[in-house]
């Protein structure tokens, strides 16, 4: 039985645990019991919110399992809400509540019909190693993610499935994808034209004073220099950029605009609505986040922040960018994995 709705973090830490719960549930041969989690105002934009439920993100009932490098499908439909289980109905020796650096033996295992894990810290995630279990578990995305996800990309004039066809393209670095399973989406659409069939995500952190919430954070740059800089080594003048950041004033980087066709959340009135607080809907940055990185996810060019210290942007996470700039003087041949450092 597994919660998160006292710690004070953020969705992929709690979205971590919830993984590890899974694995560890898997790995016991138990039925994972998943609870709610919590928001705090400083990561839901001020507000407070509690009653938050997994599956409203993740498809926890098609899962996909990574064991021995390999992938696999395998089916946790078995899964439960609490709300659905009825914890007082069980003998109260046969439900053990664990700590966060406690590992569940095969006697405990055997001994216990119940195992809660409640708000597990970082503790936890070392605890999870100790099993050794050589697998990983990854979630899709729920339905709705995935609807908001395509109303973005359909402006932007591609599908998730011609995205990922676009990203096919560059990686293999052939001049037209071949085709090797007319049914499979993700070889679908060969041929796809360059100016039409790739856009670029870049995730952007703030500096402190670009914060709209004051709250401690790392002291990342996003000076209108620097960013330029990024871009200007990065992409050719014209390209669709997707930009995330939690720097939420509208108009923060319309200096881009002469140069890129640039797009945020604010441009898309279904994403907008997550965080307007209109309507009475209360604020759900958990949704527009996981929007977000779904976007990161399918883009061709992704720009990305480090975790701290000065700004570092990967510039080729994926794909040898410099293939895709218009200038013939960057068609050169670059190594993978180059980093541009821009500290100003």
């Amino acid at each position: 039985m597994f919660s998160m709705t006292n710690r004070k973090t953020g969705v992929d830490n709690i979205f971590r645990m919830l993984n590890l719960i899974f694995q560890e549930a898997y790995l016991l041969d138990r039925v994972p019991v998943i609870g709610k989690f919590t928001m705090s105002p400083t990561h839901n934009l001020g507000n407070l919110k509690t009653n938050f439920c997994f599956d409203d993100y993740l498809d926890l009932s098609n899962q996909q399992l990574l064991k021995g490098g390999r992938r696999q499908s395998f089916s946790a439909s078995n899964w439960m809400k609490e709300e659905e289980f009825d914890l007082a109905a069980c003998i109260p020796d046969s439900v053990r509540v664990l700590y966060d650096d406690e590992i569940v033996t095969e006697k405990m295992n055997q001994c216990y019909d119940v195992l809660i894990r409640r708000d597990p810290t970082f503790k936890y995630v070392m605890t999870s190693k100790k099993y050794s279990s050589g697998i990983e578990i990854e979630f899709p995305y729920s339905k709705r993610i995935n609807q908001l996800t395509d109303e973005v990309l359909a402006v932007l004039g591609i599908s998730r499935q011609r995205a990922i066809a676009a990203q096919h393209y560059f990686f293999s670095k052939i001049d037209n994808l071949k085709l090797h399973d007319k049914h499979d989406p993700t070889t679908a659409d060969a041929g796809i034209p360059l100016k039409k069939s790739y856009y670029a995500c870049m995730h952007v952190r703030a500096s402190i004073k670009d914060r709209d919430f004051a709250q401690r954070i790392f002291p990342f740059s996003s000076s209108v220099q620097q960013i330029r800089s990024v871009l200007a080594n990065t992409l050719g003048k014209g390209a669709k950029i997707y930009i995330m950041s939690d720097i939420h004033r509208a108009a923060f980087f319309d200096f881009l605009k002469a140069d890129y066709q640039i797009y945020r959340y604010h441009d898309f009135p279904a994403l907008k609505r997550l965080v307007s607080g209109e309507d009475g809907n209360e604020n759900d940055n958990v949704m527009l986040y996981m929007v977000e990185k779904n976007i990161m996810r399918h883009a061709t060019v992704k720009i990305l922040p480090p975790h701290k210290g000065p700004m570092v942007y990967l510039l080729n996470t994926v794909y040898d960018v410099y293939n895709l700039k218009d200038d013939p003087i960057h068609q050169r041949k670059m190594g993978w994995n180059r980093k541009i450092f821009l500290s100003y």
